[in-house]
């Protein structure tokens, strides 16, 4: 438990203790378990199906701003009505979303375990994929505080709101970022947030604990992930 906190708060020292053997279970399900709540909360207090409606309708209007033809756009918003003749009801809703919590959160510990891993065997670090697992389990606690600060969102705020402006920890929320509205850089930028920076500096800090290659060597491995990607979406 003390962990958990220290975390947040003195993350080196977490690290240190777990050198030799990284434990990665407890922080996992603590992390689910928020994630789950937040996303059952958000399906309850949300009119989903009003939602996906109004984003259906913002899609059609950047489409026809592109110069998409009438015929694909029509085709589109036949396919998306009868989609949300599914998606919007509650029950579904609320199974995607456990569903959704459990598949992202293994399939991003999974792949940046998978990186982790190469790039241990490069350095010859002598950790193995368990380990690397673990860093980025330990890496993804700040999805607790977003968790909460999500639900507090969904509390407060009508249930007509889209669900972009209940991340209000993210960078978009205070800044003016170029491209916000383009289709696809603008649903990604929208998740770049203070929570992912938290991730990679916690990251930073316990793959310098456990390599001792320094912290700018270490901030380097962890951020070239997030630098390719939102990088080749800043050119889209």
């Amino acid at each position: 438990m003390n962990a958990l906190i220290a975390i947040f708060t003195n993350p080196r020292a977490v690290f240190d203790e777990q050198r030799e053997d990284p434990k990665w279970l407890v922080p996992g399900l603590v992390i689910l378990a928020f994630t789950i709540i937040s996303g059952v909360a958000v399906t309850m207090l949300v009119d989903i199906e009003e939602v996906s409606r109004a984003q259906l309708e913002q899609t059609i209007e950047t489409l026809e701003r592109q110069g998409t033809p009438q015929a694909a756009i029509d085709e589109i918003r036949a396919a998306s009505e009868q989609q949300l003749t599914i998606t919007g009801n509650p029950i579904v809703a609320m199974g995607s979303a456990v569903l959704g919590a459990v598949v992202i959160f293994f399939i991003l510990a999974l792949v940046h375990a998978l990186y982790f891993m190469i790039i241990g065997k490069i350095m010859n670090t002598g950790h193995d994929f368990s380990d690397w697992f673990a860093l980025s389990v330990w890496g993804r606690m700040p999805w607790v505080i977003a968790a909460v600060v999500t639900v507090v969102a969904a509390l407060v705020m009508s249930p007509q709101t889209d669900l972009s402006a209940y991340n209000l920890l993210a960078l978009s929320t205070w800044m003016n970022i170029p491209n916000e509205n383009h289709m696809i850089f603008g649903q990604l930028v929208k998740t770049l947030d203070l929570m992912v920076i938290w991730s990679i500096v916690i990251m930073t800090i316990g793959f310098d604990s456990w390599t001792e290659k320094g912290i700018g060597i270490s901030a380097a491995v962890v951020a070239i992930p997030y630098v390719i990607i939102y990088g080749v979406l800043m050119v889209l």
